[in-house]
């Protein structure tokens, strides 16, 4: 599995929609499609099974739900006060496939 979650740079430049996916707010990724949840950094991605149609045997795609890659991306706490940006920096102590690209 490749690990190509991003540092700062390309995929943060596009404004993307927050979209709920799991009933979490998620931002997709616009150059790999990666779909993360700004909550709590976990990545999902849409299970599904190639099917045949018994009448024209055809395949069809049938979609079997969200599921979870687990948790991919670090998140921060971050709080607006009177037009101040402050962030808490999460605990690094448990490492995660977005980490690497932090010491680029």
């Amino acid at each position: 599995m490749a690990e190509e979650f991003h540092p700062v740079g390309s995929a943060s430049l596009h404004e993307e929609d927050i979209e709920e996916i799991c009933n979490q707010p998620c931002i997709r990724c616009p150059q790999h499609k990666y779909i993360i949840s700004i909550t709590t950094g976990e990545s999902f991605y849409e299970a599904v099974e190639i099917v045949v149609d018994k009448e024209t045997n055809r395949r069809k795609i049938r979609s079997l739900g969200w599921k979870s890659k687990g948790i991919m991306q670090r998140t921060h706490s971050v709080k607006v006060e009177n037009g101040t940006v402050y962030v808490q920096l999460s605990d690094p102590s448990e490492p995660l496939p977005s980490d690497k690209y932090a010491y680029l």
